[in-house]
C-alpha cells in the first residue's frame, strides 16, 4: 500500500509540473467541433486540391535532381537528435491519465483492506526504523557532528568558530529539531516517520481535485461540464472509487476520527448523505411485515 501511495504521489507531481500541457489536451478534447457533412466535403475537396498541387512540385523536384541542379534547404530533412526525441516522448506522456489510474488503484486497494478487516494498515504510522533498522537512521545532530568532523584542518579556525558559544550551538540544534515537527504533530527526524496511508490518501485526493479544478477553469464556459461531474474524473471512475472508499471508512471509523486523520468536513458530509440514501433504499426494499 505504501508503494502504491508513493507512485500516485509521484504521478500527481508530474501532472502538476506539466499542468500547461494537461490544460491544452483537455481543451482540445472538450472543444473539438463536430464537423457536419458539408464540412467533411469541404475537407475532402481541400485534400484533393493539395494533392493536385503537390504532384507538379514533386515532378519538378525530380527533374531538378536529374538535371543535377542544387536542391534547396527545404528539400533536405534534418535528422533529429536523440535528446529531442526523448524530450518529445516525455512531453507526450499523459500524466493526468496515469495519475488518475494510480489514484483509483489506491482507493480500491484501501477499500479492500477495510472490507477484509485490516484498517490498521491504513491508520498506523509507517516508521522508517521498521524498514531500515536503527543503524539506517541518521538524526540531524549526527549529521551536523559528522560535517564538523570532516572540516579541513588546514584552513584554520574562523573568527565565528572562535567566538561561538557551545550552549548556543546546542540551542540551535534543538530549534532545528523543533522545526522538523510538522503542523499535525508528527515528528520527522531524518525520515524516521512517514505520513500513514490514510492521511496520504486524503491529501492525494485533495491534490487531484485541485488539478481538475484548474483544468475545468481553463475550459471555455460554453464547453464545460458540470463541475461536480468533472471533478469525478473520466467516466466518474475516481468519484465512484472515492465514494466506495468513504462508505467503507464509515463502517470502521467515526466522524471525529476521520476528521482527525485529515478528511475535510465537506467531504465527510457528502459521505454521510450518501450512506443515508443507501440505507433508505435498503429499508424500502425490505418487505413490509404482515400484521395479525
Amino acid at each position: 500500500m505504501e508503494a502504491k501511495v508513493l507512485r500516485c504521489d509521484l504521478l500527481l507531481s508530474m501532472t502538476t509540473r506539466n499542468i500547461s500541457l494537461v490544460k491544452s489536451r483537455a481543451a482540445a478534447r472538450y472543444t473539438t467541433p463536430s464537423t457536419d457533412e458539408e464540412g467533411k466535403e469541404a475537407a475532402v475537396a481541400e485534400q484533393v486540391e493539395d494533392t493536385e498541387t503537390a504532384a507538379p512540385s514533386g515532378s519538378k523536384a525530380r527533374l531538378s535532381e536529374e538535371d543535377g541542379s542544387e536542391c534547396t534547404n527545404n528539400d533536405i530533412v534534418q535528422p533529429r537528435s536523440p535528446f529531442s526525441e526523448a524530450f518529445d516522448a516525455v512531453h507526450s506522456i499523459k500524466w493526468e491519465d496515469k495519475a488518475e489510474d494510480a489514484l483509483v488503484e489506491c482507493l480500491i486497494a484501501a477499500r479492500h483492506l477495510l472490507e477484509e478487516g485490516r484498517p490498521e494498515v491504513l491508520s498506523l504510522e509507517v516508521q522508517a526504523v521498521d524498514w531500515f533498522g536503527p543503524e539506517g537512521i541518521v538524526s540531524p545532530k549526527q549529521e551536523t557532528l559528522e560535517a564538523q568532523k570532516l572540516k579541513s584542518p588546514s584552513r584554520g579556525p574562523r573568527f565565528s568558530d572562535l567566538t561561538s558559544d557551545p550552549e548556543q550551538d546546542q540551542s540551535d540544534l534543538d530549534s532545528e529539531d523543533e522545526e522538523e515537527t510538522s503542523e499535525d504533530g508528527s515528528i520527522d527526524i531524518g525520515g524516521s516517520s512517514r505520513v500513514y496511508p490514510l492521511k496520504a490518501l486524503f491529501r492525494l485526493h485533495d491534490r487531484y481535485e485541485e488539478q481538475r479544478l484548474a483544468v475545468w477553469l481553463h475550459l471555455p464556459a460554453s464547453k464545460r461540464e458540470k463541475m461536480g461531474y468533472f471533478m469525478c474524473g473520466l467516466e466518474r471512475r475516481v468519484g465512484s472509487a472515492w465514494d466506495g472508499f468513504g462508505l467503507a471508512l464509515l463502517m470502521v471509523y467515526d466522524s471525529a476520527t476521520l476528521i482527525r486523520h485529515g478528511l475535510g468536513a465537506d467531504k465527510l458530509d457528502k459521505w454521510i448523505e450518501l450512506a443515508a440514501v443507501k440505507n433508505t433504499k435498503k429499508v424500502r426494499r425490505k418487505p413490509a411485515r404482515k400484521t395479525i
